[in-house]
């Protein structure tokens, strides 16, 4: 509740607001918290969703890579979230024009987790990314190598990305700091 004091006779002068705060009970506080992570999350993923369109439009359609050229697509680093627009957000793109295998170390139910059609889902490790998976046109993968651990790690990382693709690789990650 706000109440107004001050004379509002004098022009120069203000009006000021006195504040009375509400006791919250301990319910009403986890509620409130709940409520704004969720709000803060789908604000955060609404800024992540912007900036991978605006990575996808610089990759794909300024770049020189074009989509038409591709045929075939393996996500290295999928995951099975199908509640934030980020989650997924190049194979989702990709799966409008090419057939998308997505490559996880989590099992994924590509008729039960996804909202877009992919071709098949496999899981695996992608330091060490069989070559009975294929070859792509483009393998991507997007905020993964970040996770797979250090410097040796990640070359083995791009290493398998490079061997399964037969045109492009294409690898991202969230932050300039990381190597």
């Amino acid at each position: 509740m706000c109440i107004p004091y001050g004379t509002r006779d004098n022009y120069k002068s203000k009006y000021r607001y006195i504040i009375q705060s509400v006791e919250m009970s301990p319910i009403n506080k986890n509620v409130y918290s709940v409520n704004l992570f969720r709000r803060l999350e789908r604000s955060i993923d609404r800024i992540v969703t912007r900036k991978r369109d605006e990575m996808f439009a610089r990759i794909f359609e300024a770049g020189t890579m074009r989509l038409d050229a591709i045929a075939n697509v393996l996500d290295v680093g999928s995951t099975r979230d199908n509640v934030r627009p980020s989650s997924n957000f190049f194979a989702r793109r990709l799966a409008a024009t090419s057939r998308v295998t997505l490559f996880s170390d989590q099992p994924i139910d590509i008729s039960d987790d996804l909202d877009f059609d992919v071709e098949k889902s496999l899981v695996g490790d992608a330091l060490n990314i069989d070559p009975d998976v294929g070859t792509f046109d483009l393998v991507f993968s997007s905020a993964t190598i970040e996770h797979v651990g250090n410097a040796d790690n990640q070359r083995r990382m791009i290493e398998c990305c490079i061997g399964a693709a037969r045109k492009y690789v294409v690898i991202t990650t969230p932050n300039r700091w990381h190597p």
